[in-house]
């Protein structure tokens, strides 16, 4: 085991090759490279048989040549992939920033509606209030306590519609701002 230690060592170090490189051109992960070049565990066969037409002396180098010939093809992938990434991430912090835009509009009818409706209630209580509790005016302060019902209600539920709207705003506004912090750190970590 040490000395197959030792080649793969030698042969990456002659040749400037990386163990993730060479992990990848053999088709294993880079943790079973390492591995084997601690002598922790044997390489598969395949693994093997593809090292040694590596190490061939005929063909080595052209194929490192070609190994090396992939690298640029594999960091341009890479790049696009994290432009595309970027990209993404500003659409969508765009997207949420356009969200949060009408949830504020829906949020402020809302609240305009809510205060012009808890006035009314406000309103409503004094008017019941002032009505004497005669027998004759039973029914109507019924009929307008069952009112003032509904319009609690009704105000309940447009005090739960505004909350749930501004926790809708809190979360949007949180995720745009986990986005636009991931974008300024790979425009920092790439240099775009």
């Amino acid at each position: 085991m040490k000395r197959a230690f030792k080649e793969t060592t030698l042969f990456r170090k002659q040749f400037c090759i990386s163990q993730r490189d060479l992990a990848a051109y053999l088709d294993i992960s880079y943790s079973a490279l390492a591995m084997y070049e601690r002598g922790e565990r044997p390489l598969a066969a395949k693994a093997l048989i593809k090292f040694a037409a590596l190490c061939t002396a005929n063909d080595a180098t052209e194929k490192v040549a070609g190994l090396h010939k992939t690298l640029p093809a594999l960091q341009e992938k890479m790049d696009k992939q994290r432009d595309e990434a970027v990209e993404k991430m500003q659409w969508l912090i765009t997207d949420h920033r356009r969200r949060i835009v009408m949830l504020q509009y829906k949020l402020k009818n809302i609240t305009l509606k809510h205060e012009g409706a808890a006035g009314r209630l406000q309103l409503f209580d004094q008017v019941l209030a002032a009505l004497p509790q005669s027998s004759a005016l039973k029914h109507s302060r019924q009929a307008l306590e069952a009112i003032h019902t509904r319009a609690c209600e009704g105000l309940l539920k447009a005090h739960a519609q505004k909350l749930k709207m501004q926790l809708d705003i809190a979360l949007l506004e949180a995720e745009a701002g986990v986005y636009e912090a991931l974008v300024i750190k790979l425009k920092e970590e790439y240099g775009l």
